[in-house]
């Protein structure tokens, strides 16, 4: 999978979800792992209840569907990899190994909120809400830490 961003330096990295773990965390799902190619990121992503649906819905979607089936019927696979694949599964496994041995951590710190009181919007099961004011913001900063 390729991940393509236009802010940041418009960098286009590889993902490859083999690499990656999934934990669940009370009502999140919590995906972390790290890219390595171009560049190292180390990223988590986390989807909520309202996420589902979605992912649902474009796991089975008929072009998806049609894509995972090709692919699983075409011998000669094609890959975004800027090396051979034998090199890059390799290290990807032993890439994995390593975030293995820190997955919890890492989905500690994924759902931990950011320390830095510029937040200004408190995500909650009906959407996106406004916190009222700055004393809110370090209130919910503290119950945090």
């Amino acid at each position: 999978m390729r991940l393509r961003s236009k802010g940041l330096g418009r960098r286009e990295m590889v993902m490859d979800f083999r690499e990656y773990e999934v934990v669940v965390e009370g009502d999140e799902l919590v995906v972390v792992g790290i890219i390595r190619d171009p560049v190292t990121w180390d990223f988590s992503i986390r989807f909520c209840e309202d996420d589902y649906p979605a992912i649902f819905k474009l796991a089975f979607h008929p072009q998806t569907l049609k894509a995972v089936f090709r692919a699983l019927l075409n011998r000669f696979k094609h890959h975004h990899w800027g090396k051979e694949r034998a090199q890059h599964q390799a290290d990807g496994l032993a890439s994995r190994a390593e975030m293995q041995k820190t997955v919890q951590e890492r989905v500690q710190n994924a759902l931990r909120p950011f320390d830095a009181p510029t937040k200004t919007m408190r995500r909650t099961r009906n959407g996106l809400v406004a916190v009222e004011s700055a004393e809110d913001i370090e209130a919910e900063i503290e119950a945090a830490a």
